[in-house]
């Protein structure tokens, strides 16, 4: 630790200007531009400068930089050290003013800026804080606690996060890819007894652009939930290749992979626009389940098309079930009238080689 210049007040009042704080490889974790201590009057007037009897201390200016290395170890954590039963330490209150926290770590860099809050130290080696700051755009508090051994609890709100925010509140998940959009209304509380950091977190999408599993979704709307490894998707609509569908699901990640489970509903698509090798048109209502890894996802579900056409033959009233895997889309029950009756299809439409084969 350093400091530019130090001040000393009669009242008890000790200034440092310029003070920074390194850690044990010498790189710079916090800097101040200016550190106020305050001492009670009594202890001023028996000349008890202890650090325990320190009341207040007031930041100005503060840059905090935390950093996280291959380990998950955070630089921060080697200033602590354990305290014995005669060990002196601070007990009173930390404020901070225009302060700013940088954290660098696997997931990225993220910077809160205009950072206003308090510190309580006086049930160290718990500290409690609750703190206010700008992510970007958005408002943000975090209200909780730390300590030294490493068990932390910290509630987090936010207004508004961009795309590339959201794994801060949300785990990295493999074939799954935030690319633009926003969470609103976010709520997530970070926790840890020992071992990695938990997330539980609460949120509404907006507007948001992914790809889960190859496939490239658009403006989707609706609530995100994570807890217990598991991501909740609730109510969301969303757009494929401009159609409109409904989703609900879940993405598993306490397993190696992730494994999918969502129900996909479409009312009144253009089949034709929805897959345009299809050889039927017309227009097409289905419900899909999926579920699984990526690599190895089951999909079945039903449907009906109203009305619609094979090359030069006409149809109504046609509903059915299928399953697809491998790119073989299989109809297990096909029902339609047709050519002046009541027909029943089976079949398969591979839909990489564009080959369709029906039993009538």
């Amino acid at each position: 630790r350093e400091a530019e210049q130090l001040d000393f007040s009669p009242l008890g009042t000790t200034t440092a200007h310029k003070l920074v704080v390194y850690d044990k490889q010498e790189n710079v974790i916090v800097s101040c531009d200016r550190v106020t201590i305050d001492f009670g009057i009594a202890d001023l007037l028996r000349g008890n400068f202890a650090v325990e009897r320190i009341k207040h201390v007031t930041l100005e200016g503060a840059r905090i930089d935390l950093s996280q290395d291959a380990t998950g170890k955070w630089n921060i954590e080697g200033l602590f050290k354990p305290i014995s039963d005669d060990s002196q330490h601070f007990l009173g209150e930390v404020k901070v003013r225009g302060g700013s926290v940088s954290v660098s770590g696997q997931k990225g860099l993220t910077r809160l800026e205009q950072v206003e809050g308090a510190l309580d130290f006086t049930s160290y080696p718990d500290v409690r804080a609750l703190l206010a700051g700008r992510l970007g755009e958005s408002n943000i508090t975090a209200e909780g606690y730390w300590n030294a051994s490493g068990a932390m609890k910290m509630n987090l709100q936010a207004d508004r996060l961009e795309s590339r925010q959201m794994m801060m509140v949300i785990p990295s998940v493999d074939k799954f890819a935030f690319q633009s959009g926003y969470l609103y209304d976010l709520k997530a509380v970070l926790h840890r007894d020992k071992g990695p950091v938990k997330i539980e977190s609460d949120a509404f999408l907006s507007g948001l652009d992914a790809e889960i599993a190859g496939v490239k979704i658009t403006d989707m709307q609706g609530r995100i939930r994570f807890a217990d490894n598991i991501l909740e998707i609730q109510d969301a609509g969303l757009l494929y290749d401009g159609q409109k569908l409904a989703a609900n699901g879940t993405i598993d990640l306490t397993a190696s992979k992730p494994r999918f489970d969502f129900i996909v509903k479409a009312e009144s698509l253009d089949l034709k626009a929805l897959l345009p090798k299809s050889p039927v048109v017309g227009t097409i209502s289905f419900q899909v389940h999926g579920k699984g890894s990526p690599e190895e996802l089951e999909v079945s579900g039903n449907f009906s098309i109203p009305a619609g056409a094979v090359s030069s033959t006409s149809f109504t009233d046609a509903t059915g079930t299928f399953d697809f895997a491998k790119n073989i889309l299989t109809f297990k029950t096909v029902n339609l009238e047709s050519l002046g009756g009541r027909l029943s299809l089976s079949g398969a439409w591979d839909l990489k080689n564009a080959l369709f084969k029906m039993d009538i």
